[in-house]
């Protein structure tokens, strides 16, 4: 035998019976604010959020430099990230900062880490990089440089 639909009316009263959902339950938020520590975790996290943390600023300056490179504020804008930040930690960013030509320490450090690297990126991306360290090689004036990616490129 086929079940009755049931009528609106007896769908809220099924809803006003069940469980802890009622009125005067405390939601999973209240409870957790209850406990001392994860009262103080839940501050820590809203005050990030709404100031801004340091983290959101270097993802904004690292966008910025994206928008920049090949254009010429880029130098400055990477030595102005470099000098807050250091050198990023990405493919991506440190390829571009191959491309300083006059802060030789700076662009010898980014290919050692790229190089380090290299091992676990594809073989278009390694390709790449050979390409830039070739181009290096043959075009900048630094002889350090000239000399570190000549010999990366022997290595790899």
């Amino acid at each position: 035998m086929a079940e009755r639909k049931l009528s609106w009316r007896e769908i809220d009263k099924r809803k006003d019976k069940s469980g802890p959902s009622g009125k005067g339950a405390k939601s999973r938020l209240e409870k957790a604010l209850e406990n001392p520590a994860l009262k103080k975790y839940y501050l820590q996290e809203a005050e990030k959020l709404f100031s801004g943390s340091k983290d959101a600023e270097k993802e904004r300056s690292h966008a910025e430099l994206r928008e920049l490179y090949g254009s010429p504020g880029f130098e400055d804008a990477a030595l102005k990230y470099h000098e807050l930040y250091g050198l990023p930690q990405d493919w991506s960013g440190l390829l571009m900062f191959l491309d300083l030509k006059d802060e030789p320490d700076i662009v010898i450090k980014a290919m050692e880490l790229l190089v380090d690297m290299a091992a676990e990126r594809n073989t278009l991306e390694r390709n790449n990089l050979k390409a830039k360290l070739r181009f290096l090689g043959m075009t900048t004036e630094d002889t350090d440089i000239r000399d570190k990616a000549n010999g990366y490129l022997r290595a790899m």
